[in-house]
């Protein structure tokens, strides 16, 4: 990694107006954007399929979840006996 007082490309940006520094930060995040793998992105839209999934999945079955305060109680009865 390069660490500033090294190479003089932090020096130079460090001296940009804030500006530039902005639209410099913001053309190299997306730089990032760009290099993503074909498998990266294919990943990411498999994560993005499973959590529509769960949530579709959740929701079908709130009418069967019971309230945290009725479940806590069962776990608390069950250790008493």
């Amino acid at each position: 990694m390069i660490q500033p007082g090294e190479n003089n490309i932090w020096k130079t940006a460090l001296e940009m107006s804030r500006e530039d520094r902005v639209q410099l930060a913001t053309l190299l995040i997306e730089s990032l954007d760009e290099d993503d793998s074909d498998d990266e992105q294919e990943i990411h839209q498999e994560w993005l399929t499973e959590l529509k999934r769960r949530i579709e999945s959740s929701d079908q079955e709130a009418e069967k979840s019971i309230p945290w305060a009725e479940a806590r109680r069962m776990i608390q009865e069950d250790d008493l006996e």
